[in-house]
Parts: structure tokens; sequence; C-alpha cells
């Protein structure tokens, strides 16, 4: 059969429009699937998902606290929209790529409609310094209501089935997270660099759980080592009352404290030599997305599903502990060995061209709900 599939994808910033319009894109290039979109007019990426040209549902969402709340008188008119275009479409199934604030009240209209609901669990549980209470409630009211799961990681996938035990293994895929093209081109396999500083990045949004004092302890052991021949930046937005102190003084260091446009991400990974990932939790990482499609090499502690995404498939070393000394010691692992460091070069740039590219994780979209609708009820 040929599944018609939507992508339903409400949130304005960060990676989830970029995602879901790189699976449109991807999807739409096939023969073997139809493919619809629902995203908000207020996205980054509304007018790259009209470019696409597919059969489309476009809202209006917030873009403040009280937005939010006042949205609510909306929804009950949206949800009826939203079902009769789902009905009008023939929508076989509907893929939420990343849950959104308004998801658990929309979501029972999809039911309603009788279409099948499968939802992207970027993570299982909120991180440590982005848990709100609504939010955590929201993503587990989310969780609950899918028919069917994709997780991006194996460490996901293993933490939904003991959150959810009532989801049955076979409704659960994991599909990794698709390797973000910024730039035209990608990026040629690298070399060491041997003539100047080696560029150390750390790149994204300062969180708690982003092990901000773990980069600040190893990037000191690695000035200590190489003097100026190591130089960081850091680049991303946070709260400068509590980073400040650790990032501040650093030698050598280049932080860029704001909000990173997209615009901005090819040029900063084309002239970082090594990705920096020393986060204390994590589920999967956008920024080492962006650093495969760039052939940048990253360097990560052994938490979550960053281990996996690394190690499986040789684009950088994992630290032996969540240490500032452990992590120092698996940057320097590049920094001492030339041949290593091309080779998790090359090793990042054949994932992103490869088991990570979209036509490819396009494929596994298809046979999940293919999978999906051939064991669903009649």
């Amino acid at each position: 059969m040929t599944p018609r599939l939507l992508l339903w994808h409400w949130n304005r910033k960060g990676g989830g429009p970029r995602y879901t319009w790189e699976l449109a894109r991807a999807l739409k290039a096939r023969d073997d699937v139809e493919v619809a979109v629902s995203y908000s007019r207020q996205s980054d990426y509304a007018e790259a998902m009209r470019a696409l040209e597919l059969p489309s549902f476009e809202v209006d969402t917030y873009e403040s606290a009280r937005g939010y709340a006042a949205g609510f008188l909306r929804l009950p008119l949206l949800r009826r929209r939203f079902a009769a275009f789902l009905r009008a479409q023939q929508t076989d199934l509907v893929v939420s790529t990343m849950s959104h604030l308004w998801s658990p009240f929309v979501a029972p209209a999809l039911k309603r409609a009788g279409v099948p609901y499968c939802l992207v669990a970027h993570d299982a549980e909120p991180h440590p310094g982005e848990s709100s209470r609504l939010r955590r409630w929201t993503l587990a009211r989310d969780l609950a209501q899918a028919d069917a799961l994709i997780a991006l990681t194996h460490h996901v996938a293993g933490q939904l089935q003991r959150l959810y035990p009532d989801m049955p293994p076979e409704r659960t895929a994991v599909i990794p997270h698709g390797s973000f093209s910024f730039g035209d081109a990608p990026h040629a396999p690298r070399a060491l660099p041997q003539n100047r500083a080696v560029e150390l990045l750390f790149f994204g949004r300062l969180l708690e759980y982003k092990g901000l004092d773990i980069l600040a302890e190893a990037y000191k052991l690695l000035r200590r080592r190489y003097g100026t021949r190591v130089r960081l930046t850091v680049a991303g937005r946070g709260d400068e009352a509590v980073y400040g102190p650790m990032l501040r003084n650093l030698p050598g260091l280049h932080w860029e404290s704001r909000w990173i446009g997209e615009d901005e991400i090819a040029g900063m990974l084309a002239e970082a030599d090594i990705l920096l990932l020393p986060y204390r939790e994590a589920s999967q990482s956008g920024a080492l997305a962006a650093a495969e499609y760039a052939a940048l090499p990253a360097v990560a502690t052994p938490v979550g599903g960053l281990a996996e995404e690394i190690a499986d498939y040789g684009s950088g070393t994992v630290a032996e502990a969540v240490t500032g000394p452990a992590f120092a010691q698996a940057v320097m692992a590049l920094l001492e060995s030339p041949a290593r460091y091309a080779r998790a070069s090359a090793a990042a740039a054949e994932t992103a061209a490869g088991p990570k590219s979209w036509d490819t994780l396009a494929g596994l979209y298809v046979g999940f709900a293919q999978q999906l609708l051939e064991g669903a009820p009649e």
C-alpha cells in the first residue's frame, strides 16, 4: 500500500521546524508515499514549507505565554478544522515530528477522525533546566495518547519502554536524527590543523544539563597542556548570570551569548575543528546532526544517546566518565592523533551521506508507517 502521511509540527523555532522540512522534502521525492504537512504560520520555516507545494494545513500559534493561554479559545474550532483536513486528505497516519504545548489538546481529535497518531519522541522526559511543570505534563500526556512512537536513539527507546509499558514493542521504532544540511554542499573530510590553533566549539542553548562546568574544567586542562594551540568558542543563548562566572575568565575564549541564526551555522561549523558535547544528560544532539554534515569530529560524555550516536558511526570520541579530566582526555585523543582525527571526520561525512541522510531516513519512516497500517485493525 501507499501510505498517506501528514507531518504535524506547530513549533516555531529551534531544530524541530528544520527537522520537519528536511523530512517532508525527502518524502516528497519518493513514489511510495503521499505526504501532507501542518505547520505554524509563525514558523521560521513557513516559507520553506510553502515552497514544497505540498497539501498544507497552516495554523496561527502564539509567540508569548499570554498568546498560549488566549489560544485555548481557538482550539475547539482548530481541532474541528484539522480533523476535517485529515479526512479530506484521506490521511492514513499523522506523524508529529515533535511535541507541542497544544498537542495533548488536539490529539484526541485525531482519534475521533479515525486517524492513528505517531509521535517522534526526541525526549522521554524533559531535560534538567527545561522541565517546567507544564512542559513535563504536556510531554507525558502527548506520549500517553500516541498510537505509536519513534525514538531517535536506543537510549530514548529504552526510557519509553520503561515509562510507557503498555505501548507494544512493535509500535515503537528507532530512526536516528538526520544530519542537518547547513551550507550549500557537504563539507569534505578534514585534516587536523598543524600550523594554527585548533578551534574547539560548543554550540547550542546554555542549559543546566549541557555540562558547562565540565567544559570549563576540561578547557582549563587543555590550555595548561597546549597553551594557545587550542581556542574555544561558546555560541548560544543562556543565562549570563549563571554561566558567566564559569566562562568569562577562560583564556582564549570567544563567547557569543545570543541566539545563533541559521544563516550563521554553516560558517561557524566550517571554522571549527572539534565539536564539544560535555553534557550531563542527553537524549541525542541536534548540534551533532549539523556537525556530521560539516564533517566535524565530535567529543562527547558517555551519557544518554550521545555515546551511541558517536560510537556507532565512529565520528569522534567518547569520554570514559562525566568529568572534566575525562572529557579533556577524550579531546586529547583527537589532538594527539592526526590519523584518528581524519578517520573521525571521514566517518562524520559518510554518516551524513549514508545512514543519516534524509533519503535513507524517509525510507525508514515509510517502512514503519506501512508496518503500522498493515497491523491496524479494520
